[in-house]
């Protein structure tokens, strides 16, 4: 477990109103959750959301790098997962990249294509939690970025 902890790197940054973290950690699923703690961890820091909130943040999170790790990366042990989370206060908004060595897909046929079949299918789930749970999706080649915004103060 210490070599998972050492492949966890975290950096924050502040680019104007932007307030950055980035991690990278080693292709391997068992690093998953821990970049989850420490993603939540630094929202935390900076929104204190409510927990309906940090559970669908964390349950996108999640689907994304495991799919970065089984699917882009394709498994591979010398790859790597790099992960910003970009807290933007003045929107309130908290928009997650997650980049792999993948080459990309069309996303969106992917998702027509399962619809299409109309039967359940084993993979797709990831996107499916995506497009439903976020408000925004861009998957480019080697990227896919998701962003959520925390509900406004009443």
């Amino acid at each position: 477990m210490k070599q998972l902890v050492d492949a966890v790197l975290g950096r924050r940054v502040t680019l104007g109103r932007t307030v950055t973290l980035r991690l990278a950690v080693r292709n391997d699923i068992r690093g998953v959750e821990q970049v989850v703690r420490e993603t939540l961890r630094f929202i935390d820091e900076q929104a204190a959301p409510a927990q309906e909130w940090r559970l669908r943040f964390a349950l996108c999170l999640r689907e994304t790098i495991y799919n970065a790790v089984m699917h882009g990366n394709q498994g591979r042990r010398d790859a790597q997962v790099d992960v910003q989370c970009d807290w933007l206060p003045d929107a309130a908004r908290v928009v997650l990249t997650v980049r792999d060595g993948g080459h990309g897909f069309n996303w969106r046929a992917a998702l027509a294509a399962q619809d299409a079949s109309g039967r359940e299918r084993p993979r797709g789930r990831g996107l499916m939690i995506l497009v439903g749970m976020s408000e925004g999706i861009e998957v480019d080649a080697g990227e896919v970025r998701f962003s959520l915004s925390l509900p406004r103060a009443r």
